[in-house]
C-alpha cells in the first residue's frame, strides 16, 4: 500500500504455486489484506497459513513483518505510519516427508 493518510485497503499476498514431483503436492493460500483508517491507525496484513499451522498476525505498529513459523506459512506484512518503508516477513521453509516401504 502506498503511503498516505486516506482510508485504504490493500489486497493480501498472492497464492503460491503448487509443489511438483511428490505423492502429495500442496499449494499455499494468500495472506490477509491490510487496512488503513488514517495516517496513524492501520493494521498490516497477516501471513498466509501453511498446511501445518497459521501465519503470523499483522501488526498495528510501524515495524518489519513477522516471519512465518509453521512449515510453509507466509510472513506478515510490514507496517508503517510514515513514508519510511519496512520489509515484510519471510515465509517459513517448506517440509518434505519421506516414507520408506519394504
Amino acid at each position: 500500500m502506498t503511503s498516505g493518510t486516506a482510508a485504504a485497503i490493500a489486497l493480501g499476498g498472492t497464492i503460491s504455486s503448487a509443489g511438483s514431483g511428490g505423492f502429495l503436492n500442496g499449494q499455499g493460500s494468500g495472506g490477509s489484506p491490510a487496512n488503513r483508517e488514517s495516517s496513524t491507525i492501520f493494521v498490516a496484513g497477516s501471513g498466509a497459513p501453511g498446511p501445518f499451522g497459521g501465519g503470523p498476525r499483522g501488526s498495528s505498529a510501524a515495524q518489519i513483518g513477522a516471519p512465518g513459523v509453521a512449515p510453509g506459512a507466509g510472513g506478515s506484512a510490514a507496517g508503517s505510519s510514515s513514508t519510511t518503508g519496512f520489509a515484510g516477513g519471510a515465509g517459513a521453509a517448506g517440509i518434505i516427508i519421506v516414507e520408506e516401504f519394504y
